[in-house]
């Protein structure tokens, strides 16, 4: 009978109990919930939202970081490069800054994308690296040659904000924070001199201007076809920081041109010619000289900053080698020593290959390629030995070929001192 009468009454599919004991039951016919289970589900939701607020990106700064502390973050890798990573530095605080201030006033300001000019291996996608890892956002890196104007063969602009949206574990709140590099910018530059369609330049840029601007696109959860997706979510670029960069080879001559011009008819006055390196007149790059050079003028008016990064010298190569807190030599002493052996280089034989790096003209790039071929024999036989217990030391005769590597024998007494 008490069983009957209990069915009777409203009860709380969770707690089973009674409006009698716990008050008020709300819900429909077959699942209802009461006051008491129903601030426990409230307070749990609460809980697990705090905890995932660390995975939003910048928001979790209460303030943003300073344009030193960004900058001092970029000084432990990047070498080099002082005015650029000071550039670089306003640009992101203005942006996150922005993008907090956003959150807080719904005041809608307009986010101001970035353009890197500069040679192949002059730390453009490091610094970039450092910063998305200081901001802990997703950062990806796209080569703008892949693109194709949507309707034909190649990838769609939109491919970017699915690429980003995969970089973020399919977190879309954390893909809307983060950072996108396309590189070879230079590459879609307007193709003259055909009556062709410009698919894969004009056609490009055309394409980027509302996501760089900022607009929704929809991706695919759970897979990498659309046409078989069954769920999507919608992005909104609107806080996603687009950074273009390129090499931009000629542009110079554009802007030489341009600060050369002399006066024309009696009387005008002939400017001096401007004598300039390379890197000083890219820095003096303006909207007209990038609309010449084959740019939209609706794609430049969406970059509005210009950070310049200038060709490295042979001292900044060999600073290169040893001072980033990751240094290339740190890496293979690193690789040695896990194989037991002590990997010890001579100042003159670093001095060499920052000098070898250097005529590769590929930038830092180069000293990965030189290290590489230096030590694969080194590695090869020494790291075949099942107990080596020994030290190598990299002289600039064995850089250079003239003589072999120095390799002392330790005792197993000595390389536990020497390791310890």
């Amino acid at each position: 009978m008490e069983i009957q009468q209990r069915k009777d009454k409203s009860v709380c599919s969770f707690c089973k109990k009674t409006e009698e004991e716990v008050g008020l039951v709300i819900g429909k016919k077959h699942v209802k919930i009461c006051t008491s289970c129903a601030f426990s589900a409230v307070n749990r939701f609460n809980k697990i939202a705090e905890k995932d607020c660390s995975k939003e990106g910048p928001s979790e700064f209460k303030n943003c970081p300073s344009p030193h502390e960004i900058k001092k973050e970029l000084d432990t890798v990047v070498i080099g490069q002082d005015k650029a990573k000071i550039s670089l530095s306003v640009a992101f605080y203005n942006h996150y800054s922005r993008a907090l201030l956003d959150e807080e006033c719904e005041i809608g300001s307009r986010k101001s994308n970035v353009m890197i000019l500069g040679p192949s291996g002059s730390g453009k996608t490091l610094a970039l690296q450092v910063l998305s890892n200081f901001f802990d956002v997703p950062f990806i890196v796209v080569d703008a040659n892949q693109f194709t104007e949507a309707g034909y063969f190649g990838d769609d602009v939109s491919e970017i904000i699915y690429s980003l949206f995969r970089a973020a574990d399919e977190n879309a709140s954390l893909a809307e924070s983060g950072i996108v590099y396309i590189d070879e910018i230079d590459k879609i530059r307007k193709k003259g001199g055909d009556n062709t369609k410009d698919v894969s330049g004009e056609g490009v840029q055309n394409g980027l201007l509302k996501i760089i601007e900022g607009t929704t696109v929809s991706v695919p959860i759970g897979t990498t076809d659309k046409t078989r997706a069954s769920k999507f979510v919608d992005i909104n670029t609107r806080d996603i920081l687009f950074v273009c960069g390129g090499a931009c080879n000629g542009l110079e001559k554009i802007i030489s041109a341009r600060l050369n011009q002399g006066g024309i008819g009696f009387g005008s006055a002939t400017k001096k010619k401007t004598e300039l390196d390379e890197f000083a007149i890219l820095q003096q790059a303006n909207a007209s000289d990038f609309i010449k050079y084959g740019f939209i003028p609706e794609l430049i008016g969406r970059l509005p900053k210009v950070v310049t990064f200038s060709s490295l010298n042979e001292s900044h190569l060999l600073r290169i080698l040893t001072e980033p807190a990751y240094s290339l030599v740190s890496e293979f002493i690193g690789l040695f020593s896990s194989n037991k052996i002590d990997l010890f280089f001579d100042d003159e034989a670093l001095g060499e290959i920052a000098h070898i790096a250097m005529g590769k003209n590929t930038g830092a790039r180069g000293l990965r390629n030189v290290m590489e071929d230096l030590l694969e024999l080194l590695m090869f036989n020494l790291f075949s030995n099942p107990d080596p217990i020994m030290a190598c030391t990299i002289t600039k005769g064995f850089v250079l070929g003239e003589e072999e590597a120095i390799i002392e024998k330790y005792s197993l007494k000595v390389f536990r001192e020497v390791d310890h």
